[in-house]
């Protein structure tokens, strides 16, 4: 393959002309040649790590809009992933590929900086950070080099975080404050907005707070229930208390 640059008299370039073309051609042996359209639609393009890249210096400064090249390509794996699993710190994506003669290639699974050989087809990513979406690439070893692909995914760990710290219940003459605390960072639970049954009444906290007028509710919190829910590792725990459960003073 080769590029002559359009006329740009100013830097040295004046391009060439057909017989030019094919002197340099048998110069190098070529017996066959295809000369594609010239001057300011000359552009070689390959693409790189960092996305597509024009290696001459088109005489128009830049890209002229064309009908006609030479496209070099070569056949793409066409892997296709699935994120079957995650946790608040890994994931497991399976890959996979109808193309038959990428069937015995070795994949592996850049995310997070990091390379992860699959192990029937499954790659386990690990060292991750909760709440969290990250993106991944999928490559395979010919020899000992690691082709990129363009199979490309994402997805999000689950969220993590969180402890339950307790309810403090205060009681004056007319009422009870119940106030709810925990540490939750990625808003994994309803603990400030927690369900507050009590003397047949639904109600909730808000802001972590409520207040239950005594004239309502009753004097005493015998029948009182309080629940909530957590989200860890994907997975939903639910928390009933009463009473019992809680610091009074």
């Amino acid at each position: 393959m080769m590029v002559v640059d359009g006329r740009q008299g100013a830097a040295g370039m004046f391009g060439c002309d057909g017989w030019e073309c094919s002197a340099i051609m048998k110069a190098y042996g070529c017996i066959k040649a295809y000369n594609v359209d010239g001057g300011g639609s000359t552009t070689m393009v390959i693409r790189t790590e960092d996305g597509l890249q024009v290696l001459n210096s088109p005489s128009d400064g830049h890209e002229r809009s064309d009908g006609n090249c030479i496209l070099i390509c070569s056949v793409d794996p066409n892997y296709k992933t699935y994120v079957n699993e995650t946790t608040s710190s890994t994931a497991k994506i399976s890959v996979t590929t109808d193309v038959s003669e990428f069937s015995n290639y070795q994949t592996v699974v850049k995310c997070n900086g990091e390379f992860f050989d699959t192990v029937d087809g499954v790659a386990t990513i690990t060292g991750l950070v909760h709440n969290q979406i990250y993106s991944y690439q999928v490559y395979y070893k010919d020899g000992d080099n690691l082709i990129k692909t363009l199979s490309v995914g994402s997805f999000t760990t689950q969220k993590s975080g969180f402890e339950f710290l307790g309810v403090l219940i205060e009681e004056t003459d007319n009422s009870f404050v119940i106030k709810a605390y925990a540490i939750d960072p990625d808003s994994s639970s309803n603990v400030t907005s927690m369900a507050v049954t009590k003397n047949g009444y639904n109600t909730k906290l808000t802001d972590g707070v409520i207040t239950l007028k005594k004239d309502l509710f009753g004097n005493n919190l015998d029948d009182l229930v309080l629940s909530f829910y957590y989200i860890e590792d994907g997975k939903t725990q639910s928390i009933t208390l009463n009473a019992n459960d809680c610091y009074i003073k």
